[in-house]
């Protein structure tokens, strides 16, 4: 038998908030975490086949759809560090509800649309710059209930869980649009999202930002007065966006010269494609604990050469097999990375600007997702693939070559972190 505190009991809640790496998360932050996966099911749905409906619906031209989808992806380069500068204001809360409830609002008004052309792709730029203000928040939030090498493990199980909605969302769209009833999926995905508003409203207004004595006791405090002067923190920004470029090229661009060249099929790269959310939901918060084990350079290093080289494969051989390694690869090191990076970001940034530091940290991926793309498709127009794959291991090298000092002094700073908050 065992009572509340007993150790029976103790280890019956560690089993239950195992999953997903949940046991690592304090218990005021696991509603932000699902009401952040479950903002993830409704933008991964809702991005899956809006630009189909503007296709099939509105009949807009593919120019135009083009740009729209271009400046949504680009747009939070500025709101994501506006959004997360003013949370250091107002505290957390209020940022993260006024633009998670902004995200589902927006999509259902595409139920107004009705076949205006302007007005639907209008809404689709809109909907770009309304997320990263709540991701930057809410960052800053998880940053500010954790320390050291646990922020690590938070950020991992948010990947988790977040993953999960990349999966589902999909999937709930396409039960939601059976006989085209976009309206219907439209007003689901913003029920969700509506959901995740909910959640976030559990978030205590006096833990969701820092205390006094965090700001005054946080190193760097009294550093840079100015993110755009810290020297180390641009060239981590740097580090971070040079890896997401090749990431968000690969998760982009790799689909369309797998089937284009590499004799993968259409149906088969759904499957392939699997292989990085199934390892983010199953693998991340264990890849994350053990890689701890080594210092943070050496992890760069690492997670650096799985994004990157593996696509030099690509160059020698080819087929479903060599690309379904790329992916494989590249996830792993995308997984050792991303909560690594996180966890840098928030450790170097001042305690009491740690919003807007991770706002410019959400700012550098939406650029990267908006240039690699971008970069991997005009490269292969002028001068075919293997160049394109030359380009990421390129970029993946200087990565290193940019990052290894800054992630050095952050990464000091975050062992240091650690070692004061051990037991």
């Amino acid at each position: 038998m065992g009572g509340d505190g007993s150790p029976v009991e103790d280890r019956r809640k560690s089993s239950r908030w195992s999953v997903f790496g949940l046991r690592d998360v304090p218990a005021e932050a696991r509603p932000l975490l699902i009401g952040s996966a479950l903002q993830t099911l409704a933008t991964a749905g809702f991005s899956t086949y809006v630009g189909l409906w503007a296709v099939l619906e509105l009949d807009a031209p593919g120019v135009w759809l083009g740009v729209a989808l271009a400046l949504r992806a680009g747009s939070g380069v500025i709101t994501g560090y506006a959004g997360g500068a003013l949370s250091d204001r107002v505290n957390r809360r209020p940022i993260v509800l006024l633009s998670w409830a902004a995200q589902a609002l927006c999509i259902a008004a595409f139920v107004l649309v009705e076949r205006s052309v302007i007005w639907g792709l209008a809404l689709i730029v809109a909907f770009g710059p309304l997320g990263p203000p709540g991701r930057a928040a809410a960052a800053a939030y998880l940053a500010d209930v954790t320390v050291g090498n646990r922020r690590a493990r938070v950020y991992a199980s948010q990947r988790s869980l977040q993953a999960v909605g990349q999966v589902l969302g999909p999937g709930v769209g396409a039960l939601l649009v059976i006989g085209s009833a976009w309206d219907r999926m439209f007003l689901g995905f913003a029920v969700v999202s509506a959901v995740a508003v909910v959640l976030a409203f559990t978030m205590s207004a006096r833990s969701s930002e820092p205390s006094q004595e965090a700001r005054e006791s946080a190193p760097g405090a009294a550093g840079a007065s100015s993110l755009w002067s810290d020297t180390t923190y641009l060239l981590l920004l740097l580090v971070i966006t040079l890896l997401t470029i090749t990431m968000a090229a690969s998760d982009r661009f790799l689909p369309i010269a797998a089937v284009d060249e590499y004799g993968v099929e259409a149906a088969m790269w759904g499957l392939i494609a699997a292989i990085n959310p199934v390892l983010v939901i199953g693998l991340q918060s264990a890849v994350t604990r053990r890689s701890e084990r080594w210092n943070p350079v050496t992890q760069l290093w690492v997670s650096a050469a799985l994004v990157g080289l593996p696509f030099l494969l690509l160059l020698q051989i080819g087929g479903p097999v060599s690309v379904a390694a790329v992916v494989f690869l590249s996830t792993l090191g995308e997984m050792i990375w991303m909560p690594l990076s996180q966890a840098l970001g928030a450790e170097w940034a001042p305690a009491d600007r740690r919003g807007a530091y991770l706002g410019a940290y959400d700012g550098a991926r939406s650029l990267a997702f908006a240039l690699g793309p971008l970069l991997a498709l005009s490269l292969a127009d002028f001068s075919g693939y293997p160049p394109v794959w030359v380009c990421f291991a390129v970029l993946s090298v200087v990565a290193v070559v940019v990052g290894a000092g800054p992630v050095r002094r952050a990464g000091n700073r975050l062992r240091e972190a650690s070692e004061s908050a051990a037991p």
